[in-house]
């Protein structure tokens, strides 16, 4: 009896030990069925936002085998891309992104991140701009896919009161996300437009950190009385439907090195 005892736990050692062993190799197996085979990193971080937030899409780990998040948890984030990865499986490859959570709120507690596939992601920011303020107009980024995007972004973020206000200082010229990232940064799409306005004594009423006293009506007052000053009255404004108008103002001062706020107006080249 005590032999058949002994016997019996020794094999019971063994089969454990045994299916350690496999359940081992099959997860040391599953983690090396994936293989990044190129990496490309992102210097200006493109935003991307759920192609479809209803839809189960997970964040995974690196090697693949642990779901980290559901992007359809976060409807209102915007994914910050850090790295491409370009990932075998099974023969196949596919593209990843590596990809971290930004929030209406600014930011979550804990770093939301992962590697995601691409074709669950769409370029641009998070389309639903009434949750969201000051975002960055970044030349080169597209962040703002279209002008369409970024007039809907101006329409309805609470940060843009005084952007809505200005526009309406110009009804028949309408918004170039173009023009505007030229404005940021005057190298890009420097060939697109021609004959362009820039007035530094009307565009001093843009920037956050200065007339910190006024409020949003008396900024929007104090462009206006600029404009006229400098010649274009509201009769001159109203005749430049041929313009295009490239803006950018945020509440409060960003985070990102020698932008400028104000508003700019051309001629497109073609």
């Amino acid at each position: 009896m005590h032999k058949t005892v002994k016997y019996l736990a020794t094999l019971a050692g063994i089969l454990a030990t045994m299916t350690i062993a496999v359940n081992t190799n099959q997860t040391k197996a599953s983690a090396s069925s994936y293989q990044i085979i190129k990496t490309k990193y992102y210097s200006h971080a493109p935003k991307f936002h759920a192609k479809n937030k209803t839809q189960n899409a997970y964040l995974w780990n690196k090697t693949h085998t642990k779901k980290l998040h559901n992007i359809k948890n976060y409807p209102n984030s915007i994914w910050t891309l850090t790295k491409s990865e370009i990932v075998r499986h099974n023969g196949k490859d596919a593209v990843y992104y590596y990809v971290t959570a930004a929030s209406p709120n600014k930011r979550y507690h804990t770093p939301v991140n992962g590697r995601i596939w691409r074709g669950y992601l769409t370029k641009g920011y998070n389309q639903n701009y009434a949750v969201w303020n000051n975002l960055f107009v970044i030349p080169g980024n597209h962040d703002f896919v279209s002008d369409t995007d970024y007039a809907n972004y101006i329409q309805k973020s609470p940060s843009q009161a005084l952007t809505r206000k200005v526009l309406a200082m110009f009804p028949n010229s309408k918004v170039s996300i173009d023009l505007s990232e030229n404005l940021v940064d005057s190298k890009y799409y420097s060939n697109a437009f021609t004959d362009t306005i820039l007035l530094p004594s009307v565009n001093t009423y843009f920037d956050p950190t200065k007339y910190t006293n006024l409020s949003t009506n008396q900024r929007a007052a104090a462009i206006e009385q600029a404009l006229n000053d400098a010649g274009y009255t509201q009769a001159k404004r109203d005749a430049m439907s041929n313009y295009k108008i490239g803006i950018y103002y945020c509440t409060r001062l960003v985070d990102v090195d020698e932008v400028e706020f104000g508003l700019q107006l051309a001629i497109p080249a073609n």
